[in-house]
């Protein structure tokens, strides 16, 4: 992740909504305390630039509160060692501890944790109500990196570029989880709509460093809201086909079929600038083909960015090629790499906000990229059939968002 932050003196920056600053300045305490404190407890030290529990102390927070944000952290703890992360947490609710009052993203050793462990115990769970979707854990003395983003009621966990838990919070189903969980008997349990950032001590040793953060806009709408659907799953209005290949609807599907074996690209209507999009796709035949944006198209030659999508394996699908430039801007890291399923239907996700660009596939992140001389920044939506192949692809479940 490419991030520019503000230096700190002996304070941490405030930064404006939208912009990532450090919540740990890799050489003080500060912008940190104790759990109902005024004070940072001595078991919590500075060390090699990560803030590390290394005795008896107990649990920590940040000074600053926050509602709708975007938190990453890199940590890695001991071998057997349990703690967590928590959020929106309200020290002025009647709960003794953190973990009775706010949302938690466990940490732990899956693998070497000495009791035996139910799924809502794993980490990056939401702890005791929503169990990981998969593993992504790196053994315990190596280094972690969450992502947890609270927006509204929407909450995601990650780890290591991985979507491991979603869920919405106060819905009727949430209700029915935390009656029958270990919060039943705590009221106030994470109806906090802002709160500050918390830090476990579970008595062992633990590490967090490059703990970032960045305020999301408290007019945004949630995760999951704002979409709107590029294609409506019957005909292709909205579109407009270009060149000689064959583009038709098909059991609610976009169906692209080459022709001429010539390129072919299927196009919106409507031009869009900052936007996430998101759809489906699946290959049935050898060519090659993307998802462009910011694009314009005369003919066939079409300029602009591509998302690439490849039937292949290890052809860069999630990465990012621009047409009339510099060709490969940046390959997908190597778990977007190994995320492609080949012959299946693939979730593919990307959003673009001025020179920011990030793409997952499958839920995995695949790249999140800085470009320091972006050519385009507006333009139409197109799908591509590769020129020379046996081109058969399908898109569906297509939906893009603005972004503001």
């Amino acid at each position: 992740m490419i991030l520019t932050f503000v230096a700190l003196a002996f304070s941490l920056v405030l930064s404006a909504p939208g912009e990532w600053r450090p919540l740990f300045d890799g050489k003080t305490t500060t912008g940190w305390r104790g759990f109902k404190q005024q004070e940072m407890p001595a078991g919590w030290k500075v060390v090699d630039g990560a803030l590390t529990r290394v005795a008896q102390a107990g649990d920590i927070v940040s000074t600053d509160e926050f509602e709708n944000f975007e938190l990453t952290v890199e940590w890695k703890i001991a071998k057997g060692a349990n703690s967590g992360l928590f959020y929106r947490l309200d020290e002025s609710a009647a709960e003794p501890e953190m973990w009775t009052a706010a949302p938690e993203y466990q940490i732990i050793d899956d693998r070497g944790y000495p009791s035996p462990l139910k799924p809502t115990q794993k980490t990056a769970a939401n702890y005791d109500l929503d169990p990981p979707s998969r593993d992504a854990t790196k053994p315990a003395g190596e280094w972690n990196t969450t992502r947890i983003l609270v927006n509204g009621s929407h909450v995601e966990h990650w780890l290591n570029g991985v979507l491991i838990v979603k869920y919405e919070l106060w819905t009727d189903a949430w209700k029915q989880q935390v009656a029958q969980s270990k919060f039943k008997d705590h009221p106030r349990y994470a109806m906090a709509r802002r709160g500050r950032i918390g830090i476990q001590d579970h008595g062992d040793w633990a590490a967090f460093r490059n703990i970032r953060i960045r305020e999301l806009p408290a007019s945004a709408q949630t995760a999951d809201t704002g979409w709107t659907p590029l294609f409506n799953g019957k005909d292709l209005s909205g579109w407009k086909n270009y060149g000689a290949e064959k583009w038709t609807v098909e059991n609610g599907e976009i169906l692209g079929q080459a022709v001429t074996k010539e390129y072919g690209y299927l196009g919106t209507e409507a031009t869009y600038k900052d936007f996430e999009m998101r759809g489906k796709f699946k290959a049935e035949g050898s060519g090659n083909s993307g998802i462009f944006y910011h694009s314009s198209i005369t003919g066939t030659a079409i300029t602009g960015v591509q998302v690439e999508v490849d039937p292949r394996p290890n052809m860069h699908t999630g990465g990012l090629y621009e047409t009339g430039g510099r060709n490969w801007i940046v390959w997908p890291n190597p778990e977007g790499e190994a995320a492609m399923k080949v012959g299946d239907w693939n979730d593919v996700r990307f959003s673009v906000r001025g020179n920011h660009i990030m793409t997952w596939v499958n839920g995995v992140l695949a790249l999140d990229y800085t470009d320091p001389s972006p050519k385009y920044s507006d333009g139409i939506i197109a799908l591509q059939l590769h020129a020379g192949g046996e081109g058969r692809m399908r898109f569906k479940d297509l939906a893009i968002k603005p972004l503001r």
